[in-house]
């Protein structure tokens, strides 16, 4: 967990969709469950006689297939439940997990965001609302923050204006 100066509050916690990481989960099943698949097209479209050592031979592969499989499916997971913005009364924390060992947190204050932009593309983000939220910022070396595949963009997007107002405005 973030450690946050004494006089910030947390407003918002935003994360990915939980759509997006069903649709990781129904891939990493697909994958799965294709060597299964295989075997049987295999097995009946043809008279091949598994011996027992072919069997044997095919568990154990498929032992490591589905150990690739997991370890895809748990970076997935990892990256999916790691991903998050913490919007507090001053700054935006970014924190963004890229794999198991290497983890890049941003910080912005309110002050240097010069402009919001939220983008939903295709038929089931705008059913989910889910979206990218892009957040630039002004000056010489400009860092932009990007949230890919968030909840609820545009209520993220109108709390951030709400509190760069505010602050603006103190």
């Amino acid at each position: 967990m973030i450690k946050f100066e004494p006089d910030e509050t947390l407003v918002l916690e935003v994360r990915k969709h939980i759509f997006v990481f069903f649709m990781h989960t129904a891939v990493s099943l697909f994958f799965a469950a294709l060597p299964l698949v295989g075997v049987f097209i295999v097995g009946f479209a043809t008279d091949f006689d598994f011996s027992i050592k072919i069997v044997w031979l095919g568990i154990f592969a498929y032992s490591l297939w589905l150990l690739v499989v997991w370890v895809v499916y748990f970076i997935h997971w990892t990256d999916y439940y790691l991903d998050v913005w913490y919007i507090t009364n001053e700054k935006i924390y970014d924190v963004l997990q890229k794999g198991f060992f290497h983890r890049q947190v941003s910080i912005l204050r309110f002050d240097n965001i010069q402009d919001v932009t939220v983008e939903i593309k295709g038929l089931i983000p705008t059913l989910l609302d889910f979206g990218k939220i892009h957040v630039q910022t002004a000056g010489e070396t400009s860092i932009d923050f990007t949230l890919h595949d968030a909840k609820h963009p545009n209520r993220v997007k109108n709390t951030i204006s709400e509190l760069l107002e505010a602050s603006q405005g103190s």
